[in-house]
């Protein structure tokens, strides 16, 4: 599931800009970006509809690391045209890795050409409260 895939990519964020002191008075942010509305929803509504434990347990996490670092957590939609690591993860459809890794460039070179590339950003704020 692509729950799996956003917390440790928060989680690394946070960390990256904790130890960069990039953290301002008011806390700070860090978007992500995920091909999965399914699991954009479950992070921005800290709730999984599937009684599977291994995805609360990722929510818990996620909501622990939010709490400790004070940080929000932007999700936001990358289409599949625009994904980078689709052909990355079909390498045998798209025609081997040289052609998979030409069709990620040419990915990425069509969301920077976007006008509005973070229109489905949706925020989760800052938990409520934090450890001293």
């Amino acid at each position: 599931t692509e729950l799996f895939g956003i917390y440790p990519a928060a989680k690394l964020a946070i960390y990256i800009q904790r130890n960069a002191q990039v953290q301002s008075s008011q806390g700070g942010g860090v978007m992500i970006g995920t091909d999965s509305e399914v699991g954009r929803f479950q992070v921005l509504r800290t709730h999984a509809a599937s009684p599977l434990g291994a995805q609360q347990r990722i929510l818990r996490r996620m909501f622990r690391l939010r709490s400790w670092s004070g940080y929000s957590v932007g999700v936001f939609t990358v289409g599949t045209r625009y994904n980078p690591a689709d052909p990355l993860s079909r390498v045998h459809e798209v025609g081997g890795k040289k052609a998979a890794k030409e069709k990620a460039r040419g990915r990425i070179q069509e969301w920077q050409n976007l006008t509005d590339p973070y229109r489905y950003l949706s925020f989760l704020p800052p938990a409520h409260w934090r450890r001293h």
